[in-house]
């Protein structure tokens, strides 16, 4: 059922993107909001839907781990096509073995 859910947002997300050519300006900032309902660090948690705008090469699904509803989801700090990310986490809450990622702990610039 996860694996359902998972593939479901994943397609929704690539229709989202395919819908429409976008102009720099439509594109939404990468990983600029975060769960309200769960804070680390008192920052808001990473869900899927927080990384949208993300290079989706480099967003890792934790498809047991769910906040809200929504799987959580870490961005690896790197290069994909355009965008140069570069990504911290919390230094003592880990989700499946990596640093949580809160509000705050992405940056990408497109180049």
């Amino acid at each position: 059922m996860e694996k359902i859910a998972l593939a479901a947002a994943v397609l929704g997300l690539a229709l989202i993107a395919q819908s429409t050519p976008a102009r720099a300006g439509d594109i939404p900032a990468c990983a600029k909001t975060g769960a309200m309902s769960v804070m680390i660090g008192g920052r808001p948690a990473y869900r899927v839907s927080d990384l949208a705008g993300c290079p989706p090469e480099l967003v890792e699904v934790s498809p047991n781990v769910m906040i809200g509803g929504e799987p959580v989801a870490h961005l690896r700090s790197g290069q994909a096509g355009k965008s140069t990310c570069l990504t911290a986490g919390s230094a003592n809450v880990t989700v499946n073995g990596k640093q949580a990622q809160r509000m705050g702990d992405a940056n990408c610039i497109e180049q």
